[in-house]
C-alpha cells in the first residue's frame, strides 16, 4: 500500500464521519421531541382515571337506592310501578312530568330465604 491511498480511505472516512455527524445532529432534536412526547404520554394513565371517576360519578348522581319494597311487588315491569308509585306517593302530578326514570331493577343476587329483607331496587333517572 502506498500513501496516496491511505490518504484516500483517510478522506473517505473523514467524509462518512462527517455525513454521520450531520445526521446525528439532526436526529437528536427529534429524539428530545419524542422524549417529551412519551412523558407526556405516561401521564395520561391519571387523566384516564380521572375521566372514569367522573363517569362513574355521573351514573350515581342520577342513580338512586330504593329499600324495602317487598319482592315481586312491582311485578313484570319494574320501571312502570316505580313511576306509578313516584307519581302518588312522592311527586305531585307536574314534577312527576319533569322527572323521567330511564330503568329500574333489583340488584341481582340469589332468592333470599323468606326472612330476609327483600333485595335494593336501583332506579335510574334520565333528567334528575
Amino acid at each position: 500500500m502506498d500513501i496516496n491511498t491511505l490518504r484516500d480511505d483517510q478522506c473517505k472516512m473523514s467524509d462518512k464521519i462527517k455525513a454521520n455527524e450531520k445526521a446525528i445532529s439532526t436526529l437528536v432534536p427529534e429524539q428530545t421531541e419524542h422524549a417529551s412526547q412519551l412523558d407526556a404520554k405516561r401521564l395520561r394513565p391519571d387523566r384516564v382515571h380521572d375521566r372514569t371517576d367522573d363517569a362513574e360519578g355521573r351514573v350515581r348522581r342520577n342513580t338512586v337506592q330504593i329499600l324495602g319494597v317487598p319482592e315481586s311487588v312491582e311485578g313484570r315491569n319494574p320501571t312502570k310501578y316505580f313511576e306509578d308509585w313516584l307519581c302518588t306517593v312522592v311527586a305531585p302530578p307536574k314534577l312527576s312530568e319533569i322527572i323521567v326514570v330511564e330503568s329500574v331493577s333489583r340488584v341481582p343476587s340469589k332468592r333470599p330465604i323468606p326472612t330476609a329483607p327483600p333485595k335494593t331496587m336501583v332506579a335510574r333517572f334520565l333528567n334528575f
